[in-house]
Formats: C-alpha cells, sequence, structure tokens
C-alpha cells in the first residue's frame, strides 16, 4: 500500500477521533444542563455540536476518498457495498493493523456519542414533557374546571360556574 495514502487514512481518523471526542464532551455538558432542569447555555451547545457535525460530515467525505483511492490502489473495484475490512485484507499486514488500530478507537468513540445521544434524547424529551406539564398546569390553575366521568369512563370536563352571588345581573 502506497505509505502516503496510509498516512492520509490514518490522519483522517485521526481527524474523526478528535472532532468526535470534542462531540462528546459537548454531549456531557448537554446532559448536565438538561438534568439540571435549567435550559440556559442548551442552544449554544447544540450550535457547537451542529458546527461540528459538519466538520466531521466534510472529515467523512476526505476519508471516504482516501478510501476509494486505497481499493483501486489494491486493485478493487470501488462499490458502496464495499467494506474497510475487505480492503484491509489486501494490505499488508503492518499497513492493515494500523489502520484497524485507529478505525477501532474511532467505532469505540462511536458507540459512546450514540449512547450519550440517545440519554440526552430523553433527557430533553422529560425536559419538554416536563414543561408542558407546568404550561398545562398554570393554565388549570387560570380556568379551573371540574371533572366528571361518564357511565362509560370518559372524562367530561366542564368549567367551574361561579356562584350567583359573586355575578353581577
Amino acid at each position: 500500500m502506497d505509505k502516503q495514502l496510509k498516512k492520509g487514512i490514518i490522519s483522517a481518523i485521526m481527524n474523526q477521533l478528535e472532532l468526535y471526542g470534542r462531540l462528546k464532551t459537548d454531549l456531557i455538558a448537554q446532559q448536565k444542563i438538561l438534568t439540571s432542569k435549567n435550559a440556559r447555555g442548551l442552544d449554544e451547545i447544540v450550535k457547537k455540536q451542529e458546527k461540528l457535525i459538519g466538520e466531521i460530515r466534510k472529515n467523512e467525505d476526505d476519508k471516504k476518498a482516501l478510501f476509494e483511492k486505497m481499493a483501486v490502489g489494491l486493485g478493487l473495484k470501488y462499490t458502496p457495498e464495499l467494506k474497510l475490512q475487505d480492503v484491509l485484507a489486501l494490505a499488508g499486514d503492518e499497513d492493515a493493523a494500523d489502520i484497524d488500530r485507529e478505525t477501532a478507537k474511532l467505532v469505540i468513540l462511536m458507540e459512546q456519542n450514540a449512547s450519550l445521544s440517545l440519554i440526552n434524547a430523553r433527557l430533553m424529551k422529560n425536559y419538554l414533557d416536563f414543561i408542558k406539564f407546568s404550561s398545562d398546569l398554570k393554565e388549570r390553575i387560570g380556568n379551573p374546571a371540574q371533572t366528571f366521568y361518564t357511565p362509560d369512563g370518559i372524562i367530561n370536563n366542564k368549567p367551574e360556574k361561579k356562584p350567583k352571588f359573586d355575578q353581577k345581573i
């Protein structure tokens, strides 16, 4: 395998490791904000994450182009279904081991970020549910209603009627 190409691929993977590491830091900060029920700073973190994701996409495109060159250089025809392991099987043992090691680190970090993102999505849903509950509670306090159950078990909310003594005639 071409040493310059190998160096380029490893460099692209290491750049992704750095970007995903920064994303992990932001996901942890986002989690702290969401668990504190104080949304200050959440918008800023989300903007940083969006910017990082853009950088990750660009880096992924660069890495894909290098992967295509590597596949063609090893005598394979590039197709979207072609896997890194298939290409590394044709590369020299040392080259394959170096790329495989860095890729394994990247996969682990991506899995950690996916887990954090899932937790944050649940926290965000809980946070939004809490805001909706609070909003509904304020509305009910401002507009009290009596709840009646019909024989079928259906809830029928009727606004409370003010006593006639408090009304103007």
